[in-house]
């Protein structure tokens, strides 16, 4: 995969008119789809990063120890190793996320159509999910902000997800041709019934894997008393 400088500015351009309000999600619902797909992937890598870096440097290190003016002497090493420890785990995170991102998108989709009866078109909700990807910024940074002060932290962490879910209420109602309210209850009914769907599944996988591993133990218990005997 190719990376363009073009997503990462247009990241955060996006972010910029998100701020201003809901014409930032009118405006970016008809993307096509040759331009919707590598626009959600490299929105979703950003802010795996982003949210990655943030993550890693709140607790004991970086912007917190700096204001707080805490000193925690570690061993060079140490940070190096925790340093390739934390590029290890963004870097897988990134196409993990990207693909539940990608399923939740086809799912709350599904889920809409068929359990709820609504009528709209897939790409204009995964276009309008990618565009509510750049209010990840600010929630991380509350989290952040939450190591320093507690109350200011969950003000920002509290006000930026419930700006989110009215902006997500907006694009429902313009995706599902809801008016009103209609657009959060199926935005919250979606969202519900996909979870319990994707909790299912991840259940059953770890069911099959829990199996697998049993039988595999269980053979080589089994060649073990073999070679003993």
């Amino acid at each position: 995969m190719d990376f363009s400088w073009h997503y990462l500015k247009e990241y955060w351009k996006t972010l910029y008119f998100v701020m201003k309000g809901p014409s930032a999600i009118r405006e970016t619902m008809d993307i096509p789809l040759q331009q919707a797909l590598p626009r959600a992937r490299w929105f979703t890598f950003v802010s795996v990063l982003l949210v990655g870096v943030f993550l890693w440097v709140s607790p004991t290190s970086g912007i917190v120890r700096l204001v707080s003016g805490l000193h925690i002497a570690a061993p060079t090493h140490a940070h190096l190793t925790s340093s390739l420890m934390a590029v290890a785990i963004i870097l897988i995170s990134m196409p993990v996320v990207y693909g539940l991102f990608r399923l939740y998108t086809l799912l709350a989709h599904v889920m809409s159509l068929n359990v709820f009866k609504a009528r709209g078109q897939r790409l204009r909700l995964l276009n309008m999910e990618t565009t509510l990807l750049t209010l990840a910024v600010p929630i991380a940074a509350g989290y952040v902000v939450l190591q320093i002060t507690p109350v200011g932290g969950w003000l920002l962490i509290l006000a930026f997800s419930l700006y989110g879910f009215v902006l997500a209420s907006y694009g429902y109602n313009l995706i599902f041709h809801k008016q009103g309210l209609r657009g959060s209850g199926l935005l919250i009914g979606s969202a519900l019934v996909t979870g319990f769907v994707l909790a299912i599944g991840a259940l059953a996988v770890l069911v099959s894997l829990a199996v697998i591993a049993f039988l595999i133990l269980l053979l080589l218990r089994l060649f073990v008393h073999h070679s003993a005997g």
